[in-house]
């Protein structure tokens, strides 16, 4: 029988909710009639939702269709943004894997858009110890 590990990304392996935070309200600035700016607290309050039901907390007033294209922007950003400003990965994250990957399969699964799992395994250095992935955004 194989043994295996499943991982959540956000609150269990790095948070980067300072750096998504940072990537949104570059996109945000090319809205400036929204009048929102992203903090990391805002981060931490919606981690754990879809996407887009993030996306109707932080732009209530937004159509379904705005909100969505502003979403995708944010989303799109953030992910080329985490590649040279990644989240910070909890201590011994790195060892923890390798060890644990020595015995397990170890994969994520998360709620967040395509491409977020696979910028935390490039940019911290994590990907030869996760077998496979999955996320709402696929």
């Amino acid at each position: 029988m194989n043994k295996g590990i499943l991982f959540d990304v956000d609150g269990t392996l790095w948070d980067s909710a300072a750096q998504v935070a940072e990537s949104w309200n570059e996109v945000l600035a090319r809205y400036p009639h929204l009048g929102v700016r992203i903090t990391a607290r805002d981060m931490y309050d919606n981690m754990g939702k879809t996407m887009m039901d993030i996306g109707k907390t932080l732009f209530p007033g937004l159509s379904q269709e705005e909100c969505r294209k502003v979403m995708e922007e944010c989303m799109t950003y953030e992910n080329h943004y985490l590649l040279s400003h990644p989240g910070v990965l909890y201590p011994e994250t790195r060892e923890i894997m390798a060890c644990l990957s020595r015995q397990y399969g170890l994969y994520i699964v998360s709620n967040c858009q395509s491409g977020y799992i696979e910028v935390l395994l490039e940019s911290c250095g994590l990907r030869e110890y996760v077998r496979d992935i999955e996320c709402y955004g696929n």
